[in-house]
């Protein structure tokens, strides 16, 4: 047995072993199980301003990044 054919082994082994590899031998099987993914519903498309407006659902809004809340100052 070369040293080729051992590191050829060693490699299987390796990807036997790892997740990436079990999840790319499974994938086909789990697919045909399961059949295609159901389509997902599309989106009614949003305007610009609506996402201004309401900085997408509590999700941290790119165009609210870094701008704090103007403190009021409380005259006494």
């Amino acid at each position: 047995m070369d040293q080729d054919s051992f590191i050829g082994v060693l490699q299987g082994l390796m990807e036997l072993l790892s997740p990436a590899g079990a999840a790319r031998r499974l994938g086909g099987g789990l697919q045909q199980q399961f059949g295609p993914p159901p389509p997902k519903a599309p989106k009614p498309p949003k305007s610009f301003a609506d996402i201004l407006r309401k900085g997408s659902r509590g999700k941290a809004s790119p165009f609210k990044r870094g701008k704090k809340k103007p403190k009021i100052a409380k005259i006494p």
